[in-house]
């Protein structure tokens, strides 16, 4: 697949979020990333771009979001409730990396607060076979296809599970020394979602997958 510009997208494209486990906001370098991993992406990749087809369908992967100066990286990780604003679903790339990395679990919690669909991708992912559809005949089926809403074609048609993850930011540590500012900042902004559905506030939340 070729990395293309936000600004080359089509209008109705779909976007796909992935989340990755990583050390810092923007990474890891396409060139950095696990063999495995981008299998696993590779194979998510085909399926679904035949699923929404003719749709067109872009992924936004967190190690090409932006390039250039620490400053650059700085202003990408403070847009990156933007980012994932932007996006119609966020999938995790679940590993036991990924519920070690803060974040990649701040990943999530921004997906609640942009209210954006949420779904798992496992290690042992393999494709679903689906039946192929007739019923799609005239070009004005298809141009309704293209235009359809993102609630009409899940990537999941199995049941919501629950996900409990560790929160990006140790409560107790109070954003103190070795807590980057800016995933402090972050946490903070995503349990917004919290504030607004009157949820009780816990250590260890649990998002539906």
């Amino acid at each position: 697949r070729d990395i293309a510009s936000a600004s080359l997208a089509a209008p109705n494209a779909r976007v796909i979020f992935f989340s990755l486990p990583r050390d810092r906001c923007v990474g890891p370098p396409l060139d950095s990333m696990r063999h495995d991993e981008l299998l696993r992406l590779g194979k998510f990749a085909e399926w679904v771009s035949k699923r929404c087809a003719p749709r067109p369908v872009y992924f936004l992967v967190p190690g090409v979001v932006a390039k250039g100066v620490t400053s650059t990286l700085s202003a990408a990780t403070c847009a990156w409730p933007l980012y994932v604003d932007l996006c119609s679903d966020v999938v995790i790339v679940e590993s036991d990396r990924w519920r070690k990395s803060p974040w990649a679990r701040l990943d999530s919690l921004m997906a609640v607060w942009a209210r954006k669909p949420l779904y798992m991708l496992p290690e042992k992912y393999h494709p679903p076979v689906e039946l192929q559809s007739s019923s799609m005949t005239s070009a004005a089926d298809v141009e309704a296809e293209a235009e359809n809403k993102d609630k009409d074609c899940p990537l999941s048609f199995r049941p919501e599970e629950p996900l409990t993850v560790d929160r990006p930011v140790d409560e107790k540590a109070g954003g103190g020394a070795g807590i980057p500012p800016l995933l402090a900042a972050l946490a903070k902004r995503a349990e917004e979602a919290e504030a607004a559905g009157g949820a009780v506030k816990v250590q260890c939340p649990t998002l539906a997958v």
